[in-house]
């Protein structure tokens, strides 16, 4: 996952951590959780965020599906 694009689309969308953990169904905890990487996004949870967000296919990827370089 990339955190760094997922937070720039948040900001370019005025979407704070708290809507969007409020959009998801679950803490503001849980979603930090996600977010560092401690546990995964499900792709219900992905879909949503690509609607709240307005996500191309392009972005998706590039935030959930992209393996960092090695």
């Amino acid at each position: 996952m990339n955190i760094y694009a997922l937070n720039l689309m948040l900001d370019q969308n005025h979407c704070s951590n708290k809507k969007l953990a409020d959009s998801l169904g679950i803490s503001r905890s849980s979603l930090y959780r996600k977010m560092s990487g401690q546990t995964e996004f499900t792709c219900y949870e992905i879909g949503i965020i690509r609607r709240l967000l307005k996500l191309s296919d392009e972005a998706l990827v590039e935030i959930f599906f992209r393996l960092p370089p090695s």
